[in-house]
């Protein structure tokens, strides 16, 4: 699995739930960090792009130092911050004929 779509999947758990409870752009680029992600600003604006045009819930709104924070909407169905990453590429690794190419990462 490349690390854009790990670097996704931790951003859509990195989301707030209510828009009170929004996540900057800044803010995000700290906590995916933590999380072993340097990626630029510009980046993570494009990324959040993507991913609100690809699900339904992911909204932003502007604040009045007119920095913009994302969130998900209150309707959404899903349980999203139980989404875990289950299987991992494994860097380098050269796979044999009819064997897998992921492991279980938990």
């Amino acid at each position: 699995m490349s690390d854009q779509v790990i670097r996704l999947y931790q951003i859509i758990n990195l989301l707030p739930r209510h828009p009170e409870m929004t996540l900057t752009i800044p803010l995000l680029k700290n906590k995916l960090l933590d999380h072993g992600y340097d990626v630029s600003i510009r980046t993570l604006q494009r990324d959040m792009k993507a991913l609100e045009s690809i699900f339904i819930g992911i909204d932003s709104c502007r604040r009045t130092n007119r920095s913009i924070c994302w969130f998900w909407t209150e309707e959404v169905p899903l349980n999203v911050s139980k989404l875990r990453i289950k299987q991992q590429w494994l860097k380098g690794y050269k796979a044999k004929p009819n064997e897998g190419l992921y492991r279980d990462a938990a």
